[in-house]
């Protein structure tokens, strides 16, 4: 796989993440067990799958340019969605911790490995 290739599997995967997330919401706000409280939480998470700094990864990505502040601006929206869903979550703290922990380990190892996948293929990251 080419450089070119690769970026662009990488903007392919990041736009159907960030598309199939948002569908995921609206099914799940039609669920008839959805309570208003979860409603919340997923336009919540919607408004931040609309906003700018998705924008910007994908203008980045989709003219071939890769920087550390997109890979940080990708880690911090994953995280940022595990806030908002724990921020609902009706569990006791100590499984809401626990939940984050896992949840932010699982980011940090996938933005680690896209980092060696990277280095293997001489892409720069500026």
């Amino acid at each position: 796989m080419t450089k070119e290739q690769y970026l662009e599997y990488w903007r392919d995967s990041f736009r159907n993440f960030i598309c199939g997330l948002i569908s995921s919401i609206e099914k799940l706000k039609m669920e008839p067990i959805a309570t208003d409280l979860d409603k919340l939480a997923l336009d919540e998470c919607k408004v931040l799958l609309l906003g700018k700094a998705v924008q910007n990864v994908e203008r980045g990505l989709s003219e071939g340019v890769l920087t550390r502040e997109m890979l940080d601006s990708i880690e911090k929206l994953q995280k940022d969605l595990v806030d908002i869903a724990l921020k609902y979550v009706q569990a006791c703290s100590i499984v809401r911790v626990f939940l984050k922990v896992l949840s932010y380990s699982r980011i940090e190892h996938e933005k680690e490995a896209s980092i060696i996948r990277l280095n293997d293929l001489s892409i720069p990251i500026l």
